[in-house]
Formats: C-alpha cells, structure tokens, sequence
C-alpha cells in the first residue's frame, strides 16, 4: 500500500486502500457522516482545524465501522483526503441551503 497525495483522485485513493467498489462505498457513507457531524458541530471549521485527538477519534470509529463489516482498515493519509473533502462538501452545502433562505 502506498502513501496518497492529498491532490489524489478518487480512483487513486480507492487502490491505495486496497477496496473494492463496495467496500468503497460502504468508507464513502461512514466518511460521509463524520463530515457531517464535525459540519454541524463546527461549522466554521475545515477539516485542518479538527484537533489531532478528534481526528484520532474520527479515525478509530471508521475503521472499527470497516473491520466490523470486513472491509480493509485505512491510512491516515486515506483518512485526510477523504474528511478534507467529506468536511468541505457538507460546509458548502450549508452555505448554499443559507444563501436560499436568505432570498
């Protein structure tokens, strides 16, 4: 396995952790929520201003989530490309719904 640059594709991330389709899919949805409950909790916050423990924490809960459904465990480096963007996507979309209400 090797080391993902935080500009990788999603093809390349998904190799680097060695997942099939499914298996991607499933990290997609357990990524998905932790984006969205750091979102909401922090919504000023970008996934560089999560605190390193929180960031462990986040980490902990995925890969007990992907060894429990037998899914390959990830990197940090799979972890940070994909809750930079997971944190980025739910911000934006708050940032939109707020721009409607506001007309």
């Amino acid at each position: 396995m090797g080391y993902l640059s935080h500009n990788a594709t999603a093809e390349e991330a998904r190799t680097t952790a060695g997942m099939g389709l499914a298996e991607w899919g499933r990290f997609l949805a357990i990524t998905r929520e932790e984006g969205r409950a750091i979102a909401e909790a922090h919504p000023t916050w970008s996934w560089a201003d999560v605190p390193a423990r929180e960031k462990a924490n986040v980490h902990a809960r995925v890969n007990a989530q992907l060894l429990e459904e037998g899914a390959p465990q990830v990197g940090e480096d799979i972890i940070r490309w994909r809750m930079a963007i997971s944190v980025r996507a739910f911000l934006n979309l708050k940032s939109i719904y707020s721009f409607f209400l506001s007309l």
